[in-house]
């Protein structure tokens, strides 16, 4: 079972439960910390993958009226658009390209780092490509007993949807709760006056003011740890961060309060060691 609780701009709390589902033959269960936030002493110091993609949205231009305009336009509706940028109904992108370095300085300071060049939601940032740094933190071990330390951009302790990677889906998307619950697109703020209505864009807000998404990634501090008692390991993560988008240069004010406590039952398998 798993607990997560996240604080949103000192508003409200959610509070999320994922519940590990067991198999006729094995089960198994994920330290999500240890596979995500600590690196292994073997690996190779510089990896990564490209993901190319065609996608096809077929759909007819339909007469929608622009109030701006104050007159029909012929459009392709936005949900037969391709995104990220919206502007055509099939493409053949480079959706993801990823590439990262990691090692250790010494036995108790590890390092990771993971660019992200690909065509997607994080990296379209006002309308523009916009490589970003995807991950970019020290891991501090062994200095203090049952406490890690982590320090840089950092996957937010969360639901267990937010914690593993794309590959582990059928699909390349998350799940509709973990897509519009926690998965926070930013956009530049006019409290002043609204967005204008056009074909070019969303009808609330446009393309060229999407600051994109962090996927789960903020800057801040995290302390996390396990232990494991024969079949039953005990993790937890806790961190301080900043909301707001790395790529744009757009940091809130507002204080990020994240954590994670995790019990699991190993039966049987790698997960225990």
């Amino acid at each position: 079972m798993t607990v997560s609780v996240r604080k949103t701009r000192g508003i409200a709390l959610a509070l999320t439960m994922a519940v590990s589902a067991a198999y006729f033959t094995t089960a198994s269960a994920a330290n999500w910390f240890k596979i995500q936030d600590t690196n292994p002493k073997k690996v190779p110091l510089i990896s990564g993958f490209i993901e190319p993609d065609v996608f096809a949205m077929a759909g007819t231009p339909a007469q929608i009226y622009n109030p701006v305009l104050k007159r029909y336009i012929s459009a392709i509706p936005h949900d037969n658009l391709v995104g990220p940028n919206f502007s055509q109904s099939t493409t053949g992108i480079i959706q993801r390209a990823r590439l990262m370095i990691r090692g250790w300085i010494n036995p108790h300071i590890s390092y990771f780092f993971a660019g992200e060049f690909g065509n997607n939601a994080a990296t379209v940032v006002r309308g523009q490509y916009t490589p970003q740094l995807q991950d970019g933190r020290f891991t501090f071990s062994g200095y203090i007993p049952w406490v890690r330390v982590e320090a840089g951009i950092i996957r937010a302790p969360s639901a267990e949807d937010a914690m593993n990677g794309y590959m582990s889906y059928n699909y390349v998307v998350f799940p509709t709760v973990i897509n519009q619950l926690m998965l926070q697109p930013f956009y530049a703020a006019r409290p002043s006056s609204p967005y204008a209505a056009g074909p070019s864009g969303s009808v609330l807000i446009p393309s060229s003011e999407a600051l994109g998404v962090n996927a789960f990634r903020y800057p801040g501090i995290q302390l996390f740890d396990w232990k494991t008692w024969g079949h039953w390991q005990i993790a937890y993560g806790a961190m301080v961060g900043m909301y707001g988008s790395v790529a744009a240069g757009d940091l809130s004010s507002s204080p990020l309060y994240a954590a994670r406590l995790q019990g699991s039952y190993i039966f049987q398998g790698s997960g225990k060691n």
